[in-house]
């Protein structure tokens, strides 16, 4: 193999690589916001206008 050929296999692989890393990222990110979702989403409804109960955080 001549050296730049050896040199584009080298970039190719490391963009590859790169883009597997980005989405395993995204995947981490997408699945923490669904566990923490519900308990998102009851902060912010215990917060609505005519709410006569409104418990502090420290009740979660």
């Amino acid at each position: 193999m001549t050296e730049e050929l050896v040199r584009t296999q080298i970039v190719k692989y490391a963009i590859s690589l790169s883009r597997e890393s980005i989405m395993d990222i995204k995947v981490e990110a997408t699945e923490r916001l669904e566990a923490l979702y519900p308990t998102l989403k009851e902060l912010v409804l215990v917060g609505s206008p005519g709410s006569y109960h409104r418990p502090s955080l420290s009740e979660f």
